[in-house]
């Protein structure tokens, strides 16, 4: 893709009060302007131009979910390669001392491409924001969430829990993961419901369903519930007044992570799982 090509301008979004991070950043920007390219620091969508041939971002998971959510805000089509400077970085295969060789390796041509999509949440019709990872409706403050789930149009399940969690593939190993939710690997089109401190009585298991599928959460509480997108709470539109709904799809809009190094089993192995000494 970039093999031989004229000059290539990359994006930096680095994490902020990171030394490694910096520093990191600071030796890929010498190296990139030594080698006849530019480099541009983005903190904000606007900063995003097409022209750009990738996106370092350099921090740890967060900084990647910010990173994207910055590129499906500006709706181009630009890579990002995600580097570790961070703890555990299990989106970021690369590890901030090896991030250098591993630009040049993108620079030359040597990388993959792997294309998410993300989630798009509507409260009662009206469009309301958009997740990498997941949307969450929440009881309010120390209130308990009742509501019924419905799957494309068919009453499921009826629901008493702090929150329902309704992830993307990417946002399988986040929070989906630590509320019992299963793992989807990144090459799965799917969308996954997950549940936090379900209340006693009938429990619903943690679901994995087609990405097509449409997941509607109906209040049927008396309390108002809150929206929760990529663990930020939304503003007023976010709230489900009782006898409101809340609609998750999979959308079309879609980012793009560069690969140069682990597959994703290696990287569950030894980052998520912590079996760096398997064989």
């Amino acid at each position: 893709m970039l093999a031989g090509s004229f000059m290539a301008l990359v994006g930096f979004v680095v994490r902020r009060g990171s030394d490694e991070a910096a520093s990191t950043t600071q030796r890929i920007i010498e190296f990139l302007k030594s080698e006849g390219h530019d480099a541009v620091l983005v903190s904000s969508p606007s900063d995003i131009v097409e022209e750009m041939s990738f996106i370092v971002s350099n921090g740890g998971d967060g900084t990647v979910i910010h990173t994207a959510r910055m590129v499906v805000e500006r709706g181009v089509d630009v890579p990002i390669f995600p580097v570790n400077s961070g703890r555990l970085g299990f989106l970021a295969e690369v590890d901030a001392s090896e991030a250098l060789s591993e630009v040049k390796k993108i620079l030359d041509g040597f990388f993959q491409v792997k294309l998410f999509n993300v989630l798009e949440a509507f409260v009662n019709g009206e469009h309301v924001g958009f997740a990498v990872n997941e949307v969450v409706l929440s009881g309010g403050y120390g209130k308990l969430l009742k509501c019924k789930l419905i799957l494309d149009g068919c009453p499921v399940a009826s629901v008493r829990a702090d929150k329902v969690i309704v992830s993307s593939p990417l946002g399988s190993t986040a929070y989906n993961l630590s509320a019992g939710g299963s793992i989807i690997h990144p090459n799965l089109k799917a969308i996954s419901i997950s549940f936090v401190a379900q209340f006693y009585g009938p429990r619903v298991p943690p679901m994995v369903l087609p990405a097509e599928t449409e997941v509607l959460l109906y209040n049927a509480g008396e309390e108002p519930a809150y929206v929760i997108a990529d663990g930020q709470l939304l503003d007023e539109r976010g709230e489900v007044c009782a006898g409101q709904s809340l609609r998750v799809i999979s959308s079309s809009r879609s980012f793009k992570l560069i690969s140069t190094k682990l597959g994703f089993y290696d990287r569950l192995s030894k980052k998520l799982l912590n079996n760096s000494k398997l064989t």
